[in-house]
């Protein structure tokens, strides 16, 4: 009897299974159309801003990526932003590119003996400091995502890629 049931269960379960084909190859074409779409969403940097979402309060988040150039020598470089924005997140990477080091930033040395880059943002400023010689990462990007507190200037006085840049020695 134990077999006889067996193929009856299997039977069933292959009319289930056969029933639901249609079902089981929408749910592959959507999940594929998923995966395509995903694709064509994928982050592209810029230097230009682009909205990339909505921040926790409901404003509309950018990013854009800051050409440094290089880092500071034991001292104080300072980058303009567009007033009346709020970044929310700053983080980069700064290449030595005679020996391909790669550092992200900010970057903590435990110890200080190979010295720190601290980067802070506000009123309008990027600040990168080094507490060493840092000029032979002269590759130096940060990524800023942003929302916007007020009416910022126009993209075309934005700083896009570290041009209005200024050396502060203090």
């Amino acid at each position: 009897m134990a077999i006889k049931d067996s193929i009856v269960n299997l039977k069933k379960g292959l009319r289930t299974t056969l029933t639901n084909v249609p079902a089981l190859i929408d749910t592959l074409i959507r999940g594929l159309d998923g995966v395509e779409e995903a694709t064509e969403n994928q982050t592209a940097y810029s230097t230009d801003e682009r909205e990339i979402g909505t921040w926790i309060d409901g404003s509309t988040l950018y990013e854009r990526v800051i050409n440094v150039g290089a880092l500071p020598n034991n001292t104080l470089k300072t980058i303009e932003t567009p007033t009346g924005l709020k970044i929310v997140s700053l983080i980069g990477t700064a290449i030595n590119p005679t020996n391909g080091v790669t550092l992200t930033i900010p970057y903590i040395s435990l110890g200080g003996a190979i010295g720190s880059v601290n980067v802070s943002a506000g009123n309008g400023v990027i600040s990168i400091t080094t507490d060493t010689n840092r000029e032979s990462f002269s590759d130096t990007k940060l990524i800023i995502r942003y929302i916007k507190t007020t009416a910022s200037r126009s993209p075309e006085n934005d700083t896009k890629n570290g041009d209005e840049e200024k050396n502060d020695e203090r």
